[in-house]
């Protein structure tokens, strides 16, 4: 029969080996994760310079479309201007009679272009000031009653105090 060796069992050996493995795989997470951190900050790092290049770029360019807007309104509303007082002497010249109906019709044109601008129609104005009017009625309801309620307790918390009861 042959001989078979028999190897002495060790678990410390087995449990420094399992410690050193676990050891290196911490040191990896470790470093990944550290590698992780610094490119997170690195991405901000990158958004903040080129966000600010950016955003200064878009300004510049906001201002210079807003400048041509400006001059490209100013002429649009210097030619019905213009427009208007040529027609205004020419119907005056005409007839006096339609005189209203045209100025009306010019009107209700000038109103159409100052809309389609932004210019908000009296009607459209009136309404928001409704609007505010009853928001604000709102807030001032809401504001006393609040202070109603915070009077209560603290007449509550004054009179509990003086009988002598604490409250609490």
């Amino acid at each position: 029969m042959s001989k078979t060796k028999i190897s002495k069992f060790t678990p410390k050996a087995l449990i420094a080996g399992a410690a050193e493995r676990v050891q290196e795989r911490a040191e990896r997470v470790q470093e990944s994760a550290q590698n992780v951190w610094l490119a997170g900050l690195g991405a901000l790092t990158l958004a903040e310079d080129e966000g600010g290049k950016l955003f200064k770029a878009l300004v510049k360019k906001g201002a210079a479309l807003d400048s041509k807007n400006k001059k490209v309104f100013s002429a649009m509303v210097k030619d019905v201007e213009a427009r208007i007082e040529v027609a205004k002497e020419t119907v005056v010249d005409a007839t006096s009679g339609t005189i209203g109906k045209i100025e009306a019709g010019l009107e209700d044109g000038m109103a159409t272009v100052l809309h389609t601008f932004g210019v908000p129609t009296r009607s459209e104005i009136q309404t928001l000031t409704r609007k505010v009017d009853a928001l604000t009625r709102s807030v001032e309801h809401k504001a006393k009653s609040a202070r109603k309620s915070a009077s209560k307790k603290v007449r509550k918390i004054t009179t509990g105090v003086s009988s002598g009861t604490p409250s609490f």
